[in-house]
C-alpha cells in the first residue's frame, strides 16, 4: 500500500507542476479511482490476513496535495468556490471505497465521476 500511496502522490506533484490548474485535480481524482479500482484484490487480500484498511485514512494522506490542486483548480475558475479540501477528500474517500466493490465497473466508475465532477465545477456564469 505504502508503494501505491507514493506513486499517487508523486502523481499528484508531477499534475500540479504540469501547469494545467484547471484539469490537473479531476486527472488525479480520476487516476486515484482508478487505481483504487485496480488494487481491489491487494485490498481483498490485506483485509482477509486481517489487516484493517481505512481508505480514508489513505485518501487524508494526499492532502497536500489535494489542497494544492484544489488550489490551483479554483485559481483556474474549474471548481466552486465554496469545495473546501475536507469535501474533495470526503468525495474521494467515498467513490474510492465503492471502486472496492466486486460490481464497480469502469463504466460505472466513468459515470459515477463525471457526476461528482459536475458537482465539483463552479457555475458558469455566460448563462
Amino acid at each position: 500500500m505504502k508503494t501505491l500511496l507514493d506513486r499517487l502522490t508523486g502523481r499528484a506533484t508531477e499534475l500540479a507542476a504540469a501547469g494545467d490548474a484547471a484539469q490537473a485535480l479531476f486527472a488525479f481524482f480520476a487516476d486515484t479511482v482508478t487505481q483504487a479500482a485496480q488494487h481491489r484484490a491487494v485490498v481483498d487480500l490485506l483485509a482477509d490476513g486481517g489487516d484493517t484498511i481505512d481508505i480514508a485514512q489513505s485518501v487524508r494522506a494526499f492532502r497536500t496535495q489535494i489542497v494544492d490542486l484544489r488550489a490551483g483548480a479554483q485559481q483556474a475558475g474549474t471548481i466552486r468556490a465554496d469545495a473546501q479540501p475536507d469535501e474533495v477528500i470526503a468525495l474521494l474517500a467515498s467513490i474510492c471505497h465503492a471502486a472496492l466493490h466486486p460490481t464497480w465497473t469502469p463504466d460505472l466508475q466513468h459515470r459515477t465521476r463525471i457526476v461528482i465532477f459536475d458537482g465539483l465545477r463552479a457555475p458558469r456564469t455566460d448563462r
